[in-house]
């Protein structure tokens, strides 16, 4: 990851896998201090390491056991192009 924060986070406990830090549908949080509040009502741990880049959030999609897609998020990677990938 491009944060150095994030990297050491990796680098000691291996791989690791989170989601943004917004409830969906809401703006990219990219600081503890444009956090939801509501999120911190909830049982969370918030590693402040300052600013993220900018870089924008990841395509977010649930894939049923029909195939069938659907797409929560579009981010770098579009739907179409998943659609093409996927054959559908």
């Amino acid at each position: 990851p491009p944060h150095p924060v994030a990297a050491a986070l990796c680098q000691a406990a291996g791989p690791l896998t989170a989601t943004s830090a917004n409830r969906s549908g809401q703006p990219i949080a990219r600081s503890a201090a444009e956090l939801d509040p509501a999120l911190l009502e909830t049982d969370v741990l918030v590693v402040d390491g300052g600013d993220c880049p900018g870089q924008p959030p990841s395509t977010v999609l649930a894939v049923a056991a029909d195939g069938a897609l659907t797409l929560h998020r579009e981010g770098p990677i579009t739907e179409h192009q998943i659609r093409a990938v996927l054959g559908g």
